[in-house]
């Protein structure tokens, strides 16, 4: 993914996960794993946004189509 420009802000998060991440990944670190989870997510909802107009125009996917496609390998 290309690196564009950043800019710094300013989050609250639980102080446990920000313990757990510090000794994770260090300062520098979190930032981009924080970053690179938030791009995740987005594309998550974004799939899920679009399943579901799917569903909406054209009806429920049928099992054996969702049991073929759950028996695909996933990469890792």
């Amino acid at each position: 993914m290309p690196v564009g420009r950043t800019v710094k802000r300013s989050i609250t998060i639980d102080e446990d996960l920000d313990r757990q991440l510090s000794e994770r990944f260090g300062s520098g670190g979190k930032s981009r794993f924080l970053n690179d989870v938030a791009r995740e997510e987005l594309a998550r909802l974004d799939m899920a946004g679009l399943l579901d107009r799917m569903d909406d125009e054209d009806g429920p996917i049928p099992e054996d189509i969702r049991a073929e496609v759950a028996a695909l390998p996933r990469p890792r």
